[in-house]
């Protein structure tokens, strides 16, 4: 994941930055997309060295427990009926007829 740590530095140098947060998020998740298509798990202890296996087991606990709250509160939000944009703005106002 080359290059993750330099994008997490600079979105967490400004943590209300939601949307650099936002794009780390998709970056990384792609780069994990492309960790698990070219290494099958059966596979991935017999490749990781002692170091990366060891990040792994410490780090993986959280960021599991983090993604399954993240993915819940979604499955929530998204479960319920899509509701009618109401925003006054958006409104078309002219006159009838």
């Amino acid at each position: 994941m080359r290059g993750t740590g330099a994008r997490y530095r600079r979105a967490m140098s400004n943590q209300s930055d939601d949307q650099n947060i936002g794009d780390l998020l998709l970056a990384t998740l792609a780069d994990f997309v492309k960790i698990t298509q070219a290494l099958p798990a059966p596979n991935a202890a017999s490749v990781l060295d002692e170091t990366e296996v060891e990040v792994f087991w410490r780090d993986w606990p959280e960021v599991r427990s983090w993604a399954e709250s993240v993915w819940q509160r979604l499955g929530r939000d998204l479960a319920g009926p899509a509701q009618p944009v109401s925003d006054p703005e958006l409104d078309e106002v002219g006159e009838g007829d």
